[in-house]
């Protein structure tokens, strides 16, 4: 689980997710210091996720943000105020195409949607 929300909220944020049933294996916050924009602590997230796991998915509610992990090769959903996921822009069709197989795949790793990497022979 990913949020540029500071990480002085983790306990506030855990039991969010937890009272809404959102299981997660890992929290990465924003450090208690960074002022930086979002997107830029995303970019950081995302370079250290790239190399620890094989992303399967990226929930974001921000287009800039869907940027940033698409520069990483993360297919991302978008979720509009209501909590759904929108309709796939028109100029992005082959990436939302493959949104299904990738859902698919997310639910065969586990909830996180996070699988750890594996090295290639």
């Amino acid at each position: 689980m990913v949020s540029a929300r500071n990480a002085r909220w983790s306990f506030v944020t855990t039991a969010w997710l937890r009272e809404h049933g959102v299981e997660h294996d890992e929290l990465v916050l924003r450090g208690r210091t960074d002022l930086r924009p979002d997107h830029e602590v995303k970019t950081d997230i995302g370079r250290l996720l790239s190399a620890r796991y094989r992303v399967a998915l990226a929930v974001d509610d921000r287009e800039d943000i869907r940027e940033v992990w698409w520069s990483f090769g993360i297919p991302v959903a978008l979720v509009d105020d209501e909590g759904a996921i929108g309709a796939p822009s028109p100029a992005l069709a082959a990436v939302d195409a493959a949104l299904g197989d990738v859902l698919a795949e997310a639910s065969a790793v586990g909830p996180s949607g996070l699988e750890p990497l594996t090295p290639s022979v």
